[in-house]
């Protein structure tokens, strides 16, 4: 078979066995690199005597460093991830909390009560790509909080720090953002398949989205959810394979959520309640960064504050 022959060539162009040697190893059922690994070279060669220890830990030893996974610094790990990744700022407080911004190949959830900002962050986020890096942004709004008159605010937001913002730009930014307006599950699924078909297909770059958003991911689910079958799940499912298929395929991927309120506990002689993200622990690991926002109590200030988990 092929890959008996592939450990034959490898063995036998080091000298470290004798084609008589590779005869009788598949004679005994090793016949792959895989095989010769599995087992100590004690064992192999209790099962074939014939053949003496040395010789068979010096082709166990050949095979392992070449076949063996290899360890590797997380230094040279994080470079080779920087080399290839894309990094989308809000100019916000938040991109500290990010570690500089919305990274690609990531699934990142924002997560807050109704009006504290989430949407914000996402038209920043667009602007961001749109205006500075040319980049095409796929928004899929399921709360109808999407607002041309909002992202074109936050693309003068950003530009100002560079100087004034053409409307030529300006125009051009604006028809990179592409906006769905999905209410349904299945519609939201759809979209999604559609934009990860873009991204598979290496002849069209009409599709081809740096950024995927979709803003209130909870909100189609929610019916289906409240049912209590298994279809809820399914669909909820088939969302977050879709999300993380696409962040694969080296895109940034912003999901909103919503919170629900954890079950107070005494804490302290203190009744200590916290929110979390909505959708229960079968969604908790879909997102690679989850950032629930919340207003300041101290000031009630916009709402761009808020803590990592």
């Amino acid at each position: 078979s092929e890959a008996w022959w592939a450990m034959a060539a490898l063995l036998l162009r080091d000298g470290c066995l004798s084609e008589q040697h590779v005869e009788e190893l598949a004679s005994c059922g090793i016949t792959t690199i895989a095989d010769l690994l599995a087992g100590t070279p004690e064992a192999i060669s209790v099962r074939k005597p014939s053949i003496p220890l040395d010789v068979v830990k010096s082709a166990h030893a050949r095979a392992a460093a070449v076949h063996a996974p290899q360890s590797r610094s997380c230094a040279e790990l994080w470079s080779d991830r920087m080399a290839t990744a894309c990094m989308v700022q809000t100019g916000t407080e938040l991109d500290e909390l990010l570690g500089g911004g919305f990274l690609s190949g990531e699934v990142s959830e924002l997560a807050g009560r109704s009006g504290v900002g989430k949407t914000r962050v996402c038209l920043a986020a667009c602007a961001t790509a749109a205006l500075t890096m040319g980049a095409p942004v796929l928004y899929i709004d399921t709360t109808n909080s999407f607002s041309a008159e909002r992202l074109v605010l936050e693309c003068h937001r950003i530009a100002s720090d560079g100087g004034v913002l053409e409307p030529t730009a300006l125009r051009d930014a604006l028809a990179r953002v592409h906006v769905v307006q999905a209410h349904e599950a299945d519609e939201v699924v759809n979209v999604l398949t559609r934009a990860h078909r873009g991204l598979l297909d290496v002849h069209s770059d009409a599709s081809a989205f740096a950024v995927v958003v979709v803003d209130g991911i909870s909100l189609p689910l929610a019916p289906i959810l409240g049912r209590g079958t298994q279809t809820g799940q399914m669909w909820m499912l088939t969302l977050a394979r879709l999300l993380r298929d696409i962040a694969a395929c080296d895109v940034i991927v912003i999901v909103t959520n919503t919170v629900v309120t954890a079950e107070a506990k005494l804490c302290d002689g203190f009744l200590d309640s916290h929110v979390k993200a909505a959708l229960g622990l079968s969604w908790r690991g879909v997102s690679d960064v989850r950032l629930v926002l919340a207003h300041s109590d101290a000031q009630q200030a916009p709402p761009l504050t808020g803590r990592a988990d």
